[in-house]
């Protein structure tokens, strides 16, 4: 599915956040041998590891909250 109906954004919008996201080395641009058109965009090493961190700090937030939230008796 195309990057910028998923984001909800237009596709000069969608191509903007992955020149950010490339120039940050947070993702690549794959493209296609069958058709020069299409671009597939994955992770990088570095947007994994990112996104592995982000997800344990959410993680820890969510606990902490729920402890607390527990710990009132609601």
């Amino acid at each position: 599915m195309r990057t910028s109906l998923k984001l909800c954004v237009t596709s000069g919008a969608s191509t903007g956040i992955a020149d950010k996201l490339e120039s940050l080395d947070l993702i690549e641009r794959q493209r296609s041998k069958v058709d020069r058109r299409v671009v597939t965009v994955v992770l990088s090493k570095k947007g994994e590891n990112l996104v592995q961190d982000k997800k344990k700090n959410m993680l820890s937030y969510i606990n902490t909250f729920c402890r607390i939230f527990l710990r009132k008796g609601y």
